[in-house]
């Protein structure tokens, strides 16, 4: 599936036509990655939204096309797209990609079985136990303090839905997610199934970018350009209202709850 600018709705009020008719920006993200992108959400996503938009207020048209995580990665790094998002900064990801401002915060935190005693965060509480990581993400250097030396077993399904129903039923023990999404999958859950709670302090604190590759030409001005208009957003509030009029939407309706029947998410 494809979006294009043209195809932002009323919430972002914004009109294509005035842009240049330049060849539109192809840029690639992944689903089930609820709130920020998703193709069964609205607009994609609440990240897809600010992406478009802040590039359209740049003077770029753009379209985006839904893949794997891993091989849109990998087909950005290779020349195939202008840039991807959302992702948080590594030191592999920073050797071979240029990242823009930051666009969103994201909390993370760890999920496990409710069984009537405290998630902590101790170093150690991870050790000797199953932690559930959907294919193609990976775990924050925070993760690594709860392993308390050691290396856990660890659960790879297609999605954050599927871990959430993992650990209910046993078959792992934590995972880590942001908080938007944390709710939305426990939500999902058959109301048969054990309760599951999110560790009372939060994991992580950390911003989500739009990156584009540091060795393909124009990249440094795309993300410049893309730092311009996201900074306007800012400055007339529009980043504001985009946020909590989306996620005040979308706790309240239906339309995450369609998109978690099929997807789940990624947390890093």
């Amino acid at each position: 599936m494809r979006l294009t600018c043209s195809g932002l709705a009323a919430v972002l009020a914004l009109s294509c036509a005035w842009l240049p008719a330049a060849e539109p920006l192809k840029l690639v993200t992944g689903n089930g990655y609820l709130p920020y992108t998703d193709n069964g959400l609205p607009e994609g996503g609440i990240f897809t939204a600010i992406v478009q938009r802040s590039l359209a207020v740049a003077g770029y048209t753009s379209t985006v096309d839904w893949l794997p995580w891993a091989r849109g990665y990998k087909d950005t790094l290779d020349g195939r797209y202008a840039a991807t998002f959302p992702y948080v900064q590594t030191p592999e990801r920073a050797a071979q990609y240029l990242f823009s401002e930051p666009v969103v915060q994201m909390t993370t935190y760890l999920y496990g079985r409710a069984d009537g005693q405290e998630i902590t965060l101790k170093p150690g509480v991870l050790k000797d136990k199953v932690l559930c990581l959907p294919a193609g993400f990976v775990a924050l250097p925070s993760v690594y303090k709860l392993m308390g030396g050691g290396t856990p077993r660890v659960e790879t399904p297609a999605d954050m839905s599927a871990c959430a129903s993992m650990v209910a039923l046993g078959r792992a023990d934590f995972f880590v997610t942001n908080s938007l999404l944390g709710d939305l999958v426990l939500r999902k859950l058959p109301s048969g199934y054990p309760k599951l709670a999110a560790s009372a302090q939060p994991l992580d604190t950390r911003a989500l970018y739009f990156i584009a590759p540091r060795k393909q030409p124009g990249s440094a001005s795309l993300i410049a350009a893309f730092n311009k208009g996201l900074a306007q957003l800012h400055t007339d509030k529009t980043w504001d209202m985009l946020i909590n009029q989306y996620v005040t939407t979308l706790l309240n309706s239906h339309s995450a709850t369609a998109a978690l029947q099929n997807r789940g998410g990624r947390a890093q």
